[in-house]
């Protein structure tokens, strides 16, 4: 059973606090007990600037799972570079990421990289 839980909104459209910035996408940073999840990477311009100002450490990432439209060369390449400076162990790409995404990742992450199709369960720990 999960004791504590937290889901912080690090990438959004829209950024209300005084020196956060918003661009298109999403990411959620996961925190469940001692384990840390991020949810997506918006387009990749926002999240360590965020990270920071929120006191975040993305080096405390053990997992991504990936959501949404990182199916252009340019972005799968930076996408990628941020993935391997993290060091995940796990890497899961879901929704929107796409076919040629997903064996991109694959094939650049193979010992990471989990299959997700519907009923999969990812346990981490």
């Amino acid at each position: 059973m999960i004791r504590h839980l937290t889901i912080t909104q690090l990438v959004e459209n829209t950024a209300d606090a005084m020196g956060l910035l918003g661009e298109h996408g999403v990411a959620w940073f996961i925190e469940a007990d001692e384990h840390c999840l991020l949810f997506d990477t918006g387009q990749g311009q926002t999240l360590r600037h965020n990270a920071g100002r929120l006191g975040l450490s993305l080096e405390r990432v053990e997992a991504i799972a990936l959501s949404h439209g990182h199916y252009d060369a340019d972005r799968l390449a930076f996408t990628a570079r941020a993935l391997t400076r993290l060091g995940v162990a796990y890497l899961a790409p879901t929704h929107c990421t796409g076919l040629s995404a997903a064996c991109y990742f694959r094939d650049r992450f193979p010992s990471q990289f989990r299959e997700s199709p519907v009923g999969t369960r990812h346990q981490f720990g």
